[in-house]
């Protein structure tokens, strides 16, 4: 029906992306916290909180679903975003893209590293790729939410400043790129 931007996802990659994330970053968190923010208060424990050893098989085996997230949404959303060579979301976009590789090789690096010496190296640069993901990943979906409040302030401008009753022209000044799904519901396109 209406023209979508060349860079955009489908209502099933953004819901299966926020998600995945969501699931990965929260057993991740949870998992971090009960390893190193708890200490147990028996001598012999081999952990220190009873849902440890399941918040890390959560993270485990929530984050090849992340991953595939990853690849479902690379051909319509991360590879445009790339090619273009401006935008107001880019920026944070490419930060996050360029952290994707180092946190998932960390994390799967971690998993099988046998030397101590070596699981506490992925360990840490896992904590690190994975916060400065989590931390871009919620500034480009807050810069997206206000960049779309903006373009629809303007629309909503622009249909109020046009006196036109023909709807042909009211459409034009409301959503002058093309129909966009905010200008489907605004102007009932």
């Amino acid at each position: 029906s209406g023209s979508r931007r060349a860079d955009s996802m489908n209502r099933a990659q953004a819901t299966y992306l926020h998600f995945c994330v969501a699931l990965v970053a929260a057993s991740g968190a949870a998992f971090a916290w009960m390893r190193y923010g708890m200490k147990s208060t028996d001598d012999f424990a081999v952990v220190n909180h009873p849902l440890q050893p399941w918040m890390l098989a959560a993270h485990v085996v929530a984050a090849p679903l992340l991953v595939f997230g990853f690849g479902w949404i690379a051909g319509a959303h991360i590879w445009p975003g790339v090619r273009k060579k401006q935008g107001p979301n880019r920026r944070s976009g490419l930060s996050v893209m360029w952290l994707i590789a180092p946190m998932t090789l960390s994390g799967y690096l971690l998993q099988v590293s046998v030397v101590d010496t070596m699981r506490k190296g992925w360990a840490a640069a896992h904590w690190v790729t994975s916060a400065a993901f989590v931390v871009g990943y919620a500034v480009h979906l807050w810069r997206r939410k206000a960049m779309r409040s903006r373009r629809l302030g303007q629309a909503e401008n622009r249909i109020n400043k046009s006196e036109s009753s023909k709807p042909n022209e009211t459409r034009q000044a409301c959503c002058p790129a093309g129909p966009s799904l905010t200008c489907r519901r605004l102007c009932d396109v």
